[in-house]
Order: C-alpha cells, then sequence, then structure tokens
C-alpha cells in the first residue's frame, strides 16, 4: 500500500472508482488516520439508518400517514436483504439511496409550495451526483413526472431552475475530470456499462420480482395507489417517472451482477408505498394532500389526475425500486441466470 495515492496508467491519472464521494470519503478517513474499510463500512451503515429514518419522515409528511401508519416503511426496508446486504457492504450504495430520495421530496415539496427556495433540490441531486453518476437521469424523470401532474408555468420554472442549479455544477464537475482525467465520468462506468443488453435486463427485472415475491407486494401496491388515487401528492407522480425512466435504463443496459445492487437509489421509496394501502375515507392526511383535496397545489396549478392515472402501469412509489433493477445473485449466493461477471 502506498496511501493515498493517484490511480494511473502510464503516469496518465485514472478516476478508478465510480463514486467519487465515496472515495473522497474514505480518503478523508486515511488522512485522520482510520482504516479506510472500517470506516467506509461505519459509514455506509450510518446512510442506512438515515435512509430509514428519512423513509418514515418522508411516509408521514409527504404521503399524509399518521406516525403510526408511516412505520411501515422502516418496516418494509429492514425485511428486505437488498436493504441490509447494501448498507453493510462498505460501499456507496446507501448513502446514494438517502441523497435521491432526499432530492426528490424536496423538488415536490418546492413545487407544492411555492415558498420554499426552488435551487436547494437541485443541489442536492448534484450532491447525490457526486456519489453516483446515474443521478442527473433520476432528477430529469421527477421533473418530467411533475410537470406532467402539476402543470402550470410556475411550477414549470421551478422544476426548470432545480435542473440549472444541478446542471451548472454537473457542467464544472465533468470539465474538472476532463481535464484532469479526459473523460467526463469515471473510466470504471465505462468499463460495466456497455451497449444494449435489453433481453438480459428485462431477465433481472423478472428474476427480481419473483424472487422478492412481486406477486404479494405489488398487487396490494397498486391497489393501494388506485384506492388514494384523488388524494396523492405530487411525489407519487415523481417517483412514479423515476421508475419508469429507470427501469429502461437498466432494462436496456443489462444490468449487474451482484444482489440487485441497482435498487438502491430507490431502495428507501419502497417502505413509504407500504403506507399506501386502502385506508378508509376519512383517515387523516398531510399537508401535501390536504393541499390536493383542495384542488389546489400551491401557484403549480391543479394536480392533473386524468395524467396520473394515464402513467403506464399507475405504479406506486415502490417501484422506483424496479429502477435499479438487477444484481446476480439469489439468496443462496448462487448466480442468476446470465449474470454479468462484474456489476457497476
Amino acid at each position: 500500500m502506498r496511501g493515498i495515492a493517484w490511480n494511473t496508467v502510464d503516469g496518465v491519472p485514472v478516476e478508478g472508482s465510480t463514486s467519487l464521494g465515496w472515495m473522497l470519503l474514505a480518503a478523508l478517513g486515511m488522512v485522520v488516520g482510520l482504516d479506510p474499510v472500517g470506516f467506509t463500512h461505519f459509514l455506509g451503515i450510518l446512510a442506512g439508518a438515515a435512509a430509514m429514518v428519512v423513509s418514515w419522515r418522508v411516509a408521514r409528511d409527504r404521503l399524509g400517514l399518521s406516525p403510526l401508519r408511516a412505520l411501515a416503511a422502516p418496516l418494509v426496508l429492514a425485511l428486505g436483504r437488498q436493504w441490509l446486504v447494501w448498507a453493510v457492504a462498505g460501499l456507496e450504495t446507501r448513502a446514494a439511496t438517502l441523497l435521491v430520495l432526499v432530492a426528490t421530496a424536496r423538488l415536490a415539496l418546492e413545487i407544492e409550495d411555492p415558498g420554499r427556495r426552488a435551487w436547494i433540490s437541485g443541489l442536492l441531486f448534484f450532491l447525490a451526483t457526486v456519489f453516483r453518476p446515474e443521478v442527473p437521469l433520476l432528477h430529469l424523470a421527477a421533473g418530467a413526472g411533475l410537470a406532467v401532474a402539476a402543470g402550470g408555468r410556475d411550477s414549470l420554472k421551478r422544476i426548470a431552475l432545480s435542473g440549472l442549479v444541478h446542471g451548472a455544477w454537473l457542467l464544472g464537475l465533468c470539465g474538472w475530470r476532463m481535464a484532469l482525467f479526459g473523460k467526463p465520468l469515471p473510466n470504471t462506468f465505462y468499463a460495466k456499462v456497455g451497449g444494449v443488453q435489453l433481453s438480459l435486463g428485462l431477465t433481472y427485472v423478472g428474476q427480481f420480482l419473483a424472487q422478492n415475491f412481486a406477486w404479494i407486494w405489488l398487487p396490494l401496491i397498486v391497489a393501494g395507489v388506485w384506492w388514494a388515487r384523488r388524494r396523492l401528492p405530487l411525489l407519487v407522480p415523481a417517483l412514479l417517472a423515476q421508475a419508469l425512466f429507470w427501469t429502461t435504463w437498466v432494462a436496456v443496459e443489462g444490468g449487474g451482477a451482484w444482489e440487485f445492487r441497482f435498487f438502491r437509489h430507490a431502495a428507501a421509496r419502497s417502505g413509504p408505498a407500504g403506507g399506501l394501502l386502502p385506508r378508509p375515507p376519512g383517515a387523516r392526511g398531510g399537508r401535501a394532500s390536504s393541499a390536493i383535496r383542495r384542488g389546489g397545489v400551491g401557484r403549480g396549478g391543479r394536480l392533473r389526475r386524468a395524467h396520473l392515472q394515464a402513467l403506464p402501469g399507475v405504479l406506486p412509489d415502490g417501484l422506483v425500486a424496479l429502477t435499479q433493477a438487477l444484481g446476480g445473485r439469489d439468496a443462496a449466493g448462487r448466480p442468476l441466470a446470465g449474470a454479468l461477471p462484474g456489476s457497476h
């Protein structure tokens, strides 16, 4: 071990880590004398625990559930093997999950409440991008979902401002990478994402559904969304769009080969979905759902229910999990059929 040093090929620096943010945190631990392996394991567990708390808050405050019912969020996460595996893996997966969930919830809040600063979500999405280079696609998806659901010129301006803030910081990051490494993305990203592999990607999605008993939870969540369709807060269409965008991306590029690792960004959103099961009329709704029932979304205009209901599959926010599909081993550690030799 040479300590902290550049990863070079023929003397030229190479960005050999997909997660710049995680690499910097590991380096920070080394600077203060900590073992980077133990330090990053601790950070991963901490991020996983924080994401569980945030998922509870999102279910309570943004989906309008009671504090007790909102406990379904962390409970659903704790019961998922993928959540536990990647919380203790010492990788950036849970940190990325946490940041994307917070950023998406913030963007929806900025549309619902015109008094909120509209640039903060863009900064949060950029911070998530530092941990995973695919995050801009999730930001684009959330903005598209909100644009369809909320409409209104003010809402579109806020969505655009969030994207511009993210884009400006991302341009600076890519410029720095180009100047130093000669490429706008990490070298590992190019090495692991190779062409169109739709058949393999669709196989992975099917394997995830089969191994995670989708025949039980998928109909329940769909029924819950249909039941609550007239009082869904704007966060839900944002997450629906993320599910559709990311599932398409993962299916096309073929996925990875480690325990469905690419459910990481949205795993925390599968928890709040557990609270979207049918509830009796008159059940408590939060600030967001109350605004929807009144027929308005701040200055963003009315929620276009017909558009929301027309979204393919009427998928709930728990199915953002599909956006990260793909991995490669079953519960016994056996490779899945057609698994790639590596992962992203």
